[in-house]
């Protein structure tokens, strides 16, 4: 088995899950306090936003980072993707294609993948790329331009 270059950023495992449950921790310690305290007698509604905001709030997490790869490695031909528990590979002659996405408001930019052929992850794939220095939050960096360009070259005949 190739284990290849990590070539996603290790901080998406903070992202997906240390974010949210930092989040919800402190939402759940400040309506308890009010709970517990008597403050929601005297205004339910202290109690109330916090919930609301709570599910706001993870429901984007869960829209905007769940679908994020964890790991991606890049075994010369093909790339090994990891979600959770699940691994598949991707060739790169599946690799329709390549852009970057801004994560609405984040340093952070998503590569996303386009397959020909749509995998266990369906027909798009994303991931944070390692940190590489990019122009603009739309900018495919060093890590794209060389998965383009071995994917074009995989796909020429």
């Amino acid at each position: 088995m190739n284990i290849g270059r990590r070539i996603s950023s290790r901080v998406t495992v903070v992202y997906k899950w240390v974010f949210p449950v930092a989040f919800v921790g402190v939402m759940l310690s400040g309506a308890t306090g009010d709970f517990f305290d008597g403050s929601f007698q005297e205004a339910p509604f202290t109690v109330a936003l916090p919930f609301i905001l709570g599910v706001f709030v993870i429901s984007l997490f869960f829209i905007y980072f769940r679908p994020l790869a964890d790991r991606v490695n890049d075994c010369g031909d093909h790339l090994d993707v990891w979600r959770g528990k699940l691994r598949v590979q991707i060739a790169l002659s599946n690799i329709e294609h390549l852009s970057a996405a801004p994560s609405r408001g984040l340093i952070l930019r998503r590569l996303i993948l386009r397959l020909r052929v749509p995998s266990e992850f369906g027909s798009l794939v994303s991931f944070f790329p390692a940190f590489t220095f990019a122009l603009s939050s739309t900018d495919i960096g060093a890590i794209g331009e060389s998965l383009l360009a071995r994917s074009g070259a995989a796909n020429d005949p």
